[in-house]
């Protein structure tokens, strides 16, 4: 036998076990089209799974969301379209438990000092409002049918410092009107994201609208330190139309000229 031919063998072999054998160890474990392990490591691995036992937060009859982290540590949240309405934390690619409470309409979920988590929530509804508190994070939303948010209301508050942007950068997908709160020195940045219009309340805070991400109609109301960085207006044409009041002095002085 030619030893090109046992040179392709050998390297056929080796693609095969990383595959089937290398890649499942790193705790993973890959399902068919059944939902059943679809080999014999992920079969192993699945039997330990303790994700099995976890409690997840139901959505059923909560209208709001609070999630509570750390100033410091990173997270990543996205809103997916299921019927599952239930929401998933991952942690280095494995779902793991979380400390959540309830009162009436209102899902509190507290996040620990880890480096990294990734929140899921999973609904085939809109929440009517979506605090972030304490929050180092990007937040993700897939548009709906009718091109309805995620959200009707999104909070920011205590310190936290959030990305935000739409799976869709087709303008056809404008996310319907919306009302944001920025405050406690929070800042909330927005990337290829395109909306009808947005009700913003600032307070010591700061959107900033990037470029590739457009507004119809934002009504703005600063209140302290409070500015909104959405490039030279009415040039830019980031936001068609633009009304803004409350105490402007902070924004006035730092508004392109």
């Amino acid at each position: 036998m030619k030893k090109s031919t046992l040179f392709i063998m050998a390297a056929v072999l080796i693609l095969w076990l990383c595959l089937a054998v290398i890649k499942p160890l790193d705790g993973r474990v890959f399902i068919d089209s059944n939902e059943k392990p679809k080999d014999f490591i992920s079969g192993i691995i699945n039997n330990f799974d303790k994700s099995k036992t976890y409690k997840y937060a139901s959505l059923k009859g909560i209208n709001h969301i609070k999630l509570l982290g750390y100033p410091n540590k990173n997270a990543f949240i996205e809103f997916v379209q299921s019927d599952s309405n239930k929401v998933y934390l991952m942690e280095n690619n494995r779902y793991v438990p979380y400390d959540f409470e309830n009162s009436a309409d209102t899902l509190v979920i507290k996040l620990n000092e880890s480096d990294f988590k990734a929140i899921y929530i999973y609904t085939n509804s809109s929440l009517k409002t979506l605090i972030l508190d304490k929050l180092n994070a990007s937040l993700r939303s897939v548009p709906r049918e009718g091109n309805l948010s995620s959200f009707e209301n999104l909070i920011v508050q205590n310190q936290s410092q959030i990305i935000g942007s739409n799976e869709s950068r087709d303008n056809l997908h404008k996310i319907n009107p919306i009302k944001i709160t920025v405050k406690d020195k929070s800042h909330l940045e927005f990337h290829g994201s395109t909306f009808c219009s947005i009700d913003l309340k600032l307070n010591n805070g700061m959107l900033i609208l990037n470029e590739g991400s457009f507004i119809d109609t934002l009504n703005a109301n600063l209140q302290g330190l409070s500015n909104i960085i959405i490039g030279k207006y009415p040039d830019d044409k980031r936001v068609k139309f633009l009304e803004i009041s409350g105490n402007l002095d902070y924004y006035n002085k730092r508004k392109p000229q």
